[in-house]
């Protein structure tokens, strides 16, 4: 690093200073802090999940125990309380850390616990309230609804460029909802991923449009996931409309993953590709249905978690015959790989 001012060496102002550790918020620091949190983890005989960087593990004959790391905030979770607490301070003998206690909130996430009911509640109330007052809507009107029923969103004509205005505030309406969207509201999920894809250059409308779902949001600002547990198995429901949007011609994915009855994965994109049948539309959907699942079930085995079986559920005949029979028809060699 270049001298600061007030500690230039006089006669060697050309020269550079070498950092023997990393400084606060320079690029590398991040990647340094990880590596060094990596080997402090493994002498402590946690192994990484190879189905997710974030998560380590260390199972023992008494339980076993996760620890989720995002950048520099920790989480240590366990079923033995006895092994939970001696993992617990050998970490904090190592790293000058924070106990912070029972978890109540991580990375925005508010969590109730209720340990009569066993169950958890996940939810952003609070960052729902914040959006809501950045954009000036806490005492809109209800909507009942992420969109209008019926609403397909247009690109601007060739001869229209967005004012920054307008470009900075739909794109920090559409950033500000994909936190809610992504964590705790896949009610919202189509909506966003509907009209994202109109960041570079929206008109007025798609601004108004975008503000509908922060309405909607205002609407239901309680909605939360419950997490009951106690369940080994996986429900998997796909779908996709076909040919959805009416300039590209592409399709609509969409699954939700439930785990016995607590829902866990979900998600909304549109196609990569141009689906020539319901058939293909749907059966692109399930492949990446699948695909999730199967990670799901690769990390619940590092885990030593047991799933019972999988089910994937799908409304398209066509999928579901093609899925079943591995001969590949004429008709369909086209998608092989998928």
């Amino acid at each position: 690093m270049e001298q600061p001012e007030g500690f230039k060496v006089p006669g060697s102002s050309n020269k550079v200073y070498r950092l023997l550790r990393a400084l606060y918020g320079l690029k590398q620091a991040t990647l340094a802090w990880n590596k060094e949190l990596h080997k402090s983890l493994l002498k402590l005989n946690f192994k990484r999940s190879k189905s997710d960087p974030g998560v380590y593990i260390f199972p023992d004959k008494s339980g076993i125990m996760l620890f989720i790391v995002y950048v520099d905030d920790g989480l240590l979770m366990s079923n033995s309380a006895k092994l939970l607490k001696k993992k617990k301070t050998a970490f904090l003998n190592v790293w000058e850390a924070h106990n912070m206690g029972p978890v109540k909130e991580y990375l925005g996430f508010q969590i109730t616990r209720n340990h009569v009911k066993r169950s958890m509640v996940l939810h952003q109330h609070p960052y729902v309230l914040k959006v809501l007052k950045r954009f000036q809507m806490e005492n809109v009107k209800h909507v009942c609804t992420p969109l209008p029923a019926g609403y397909q969103p247009s690109t601007a004509p060739k001869d229209y460029n967005a004012s920054p205005t307008i470009r900075q505030r739909y794109q920090s309406v559409i950033g500000s909802l994909l936190f809610v969207m992504l964590g705790t509201r896949p009610d919202i999920a189509f909506a966003i991923i509907k009209m994202s894809q109109f960041m570079a250059n929206p008109t007025e409308e798609h601004l108004q449009k975008a503000l509908h779902i922060v309405k909607y949001l205002g609407s239901t600002p309680n909605l939360a996931l419950l997490f009951s547990g106690g369940a080994s198995s996986l429900d998997c429901y796909s779908d996709s409309d076909w040919a959805g949007d009416s300039e590209t011609r592409r399709s609509t994915s969409g699954y939700t993953i439930f785990l016995g009855n607590d829902l866990v994965s979900w998600r909304s994109r549109r196609q990569p590709t141009v689906a020539l049948s319901s058939t293909e539309a749907e059966y692109m959907s399930m492949c990446d249905c699948a695909q999730q699942i199967l990670w799901i079930k690769s990390l619940f085995q590092e885990c030593n978690l047991s799933l019972q079986h999988f089910m994937m559920f799908g409304d398209n005949k066509g999928a579901i015959h093609i899925a079943q029979n591995p001969v590949m028809e004429g008709w369909s060699k086209h998608i092989d790989i998928k």
